[in-house]
């Protein structure tokens, strides 16, 4: 089997998790002990009800467009039922919002929001296509 799982990198992994728990309905599905027993916050995986997850870090030592606070240009889509309810949790969760709700030409309804390090997230409910 193959799947991809979206690996993102965050400079304060602990609140890059704490809003997507918050402001897009994701629940912690894994966080590795860190030595004594103690929680890492330098990996944690987090998923969907549908079981879609992805995983979290830090950026990698010498990593040079992180260690600038650059991103790769990436938009992660999530597909959701109820757009308008999703985009009213993001907002009030303090997501800042880059496209309200709207409908695409196709049919597809969808927003669009920033997490606080830059990661770009589109959610939308896909029409029907032929």
């Amino acid at each position: 089997m193959s799947r991809i799982v979206p690996y993102l990198r965050y400079h304060d992994v602990a609140r890059a998790r704490d809003f997507l728990i918050t402001a897009f309905g994701f629940r912690e599905r894994k966080r590795p002990a860190a030595p004594e027993g103690k929680h890492s916050h330098s990996h944690v995986e987090l998923e969907l009800d549908d079981g879609s997850w992805i995983k979290m870090g830090r950026p990698h030592t010498g990593n040079e467009r992180a260690a600038r606070g650059e991103h790769s240009w990436v938009t992660i889509q999530v597909e959701i039922d109820d757009v308008d309810a999703h985009f009213a949790r993001a907002k009030a969760a303090g997501a800042t919002i880059v496209d309200d709700v709207q409908d695409n030409p196709y049919g597809d309804r969808f927003y669009r929001a920033v997490d606080p390090e830059g990661q770009l997230w589109s959610f939308v409910r896909l029409a029907a296509h032929e």
